[in-house]
């Protein structure tokens, strides 16, 4: 995670602002390291992603964030590839996201939606393909949230994007402040 997003978080509990500790650093990047609150709690940044969630869905998971987790992890060990990497799956994937915004004709095929400068939510973000393949406005910063393991592939897909920020969270109680957002969704 890049050093320069650590503003941008709260304690989700009580919107406190979150020191950032890195630990180990690439950098800007902070590969190791936590985040803390002034009333001491502590979320652990592990492999460059900030874990807003209880350390049993990072380590023995629960059914849903278990299913998700192994969803996106096994796609690309079965395909042995990314999502999204042939015409037709970017095609496919560029039609359903058009859908989700209510897009069509040559708007739908440019998915060229957000506003330069402008701040997106991706809730539920999978492996990050959204924000891998339709990464159109590099001066919008995007995050990607999802409460899976599979975070650890949407940051690999993404950590070469700079306007990219993979955390693990809960969409039920994120870890930001206020409006922060220009635009949310979630596919």
């Amino acid at each position: 995670m890049l050093e320069k997003w650590t503003p941008v978080f709260r304690n989700p509990d009580t919107g406190d602002f979150l020191e950032l500790v890195a630990k180990e650093k690439d950098g800007d990047d902070v590969l190791q390291g936590y985040f803390r609150s002034p009333g001491g709690k502590t979320w652990p940044i592990i492999d460059g992603v900030p874990r807003f969630v209880p350390e049993s869905f990072y380590g023995e998971k629960k059914q849903t964030v278990q299913s998700f987790s192994e969803k996106w992890t096994n796609w690309e060990k079965k395909a042995g590839r990314p999502l999204g990497q042939t015409p037709q799956e970017h095609a496919d994937l560029s039609e359903q996201l058009g859908h989700l915004f209510g897009l069509q004709g040559a708007e739908q095929v440019e998915l060229n939606i957000f506003k330069s400068g402008s701040r997106i939510l991706d809730a539920g973000c999978g492996v990050g393909w959204a924000e891998e393949l339709f990464n159109h406005h590099p001066n919008c910063e995007r995050f990607a949230l999802d409460i899976s393991q599979s975070v650890e592939v949407a940051r690999a897909r993404t950590k070469m994007l700079s306007n990219v920020f993979v955390l693990q969270g809960d969409i039920l109680n994120i870890p930001f402040s206020g409006p922060t957002f220009y635009a949310i969704f979630s596919y």
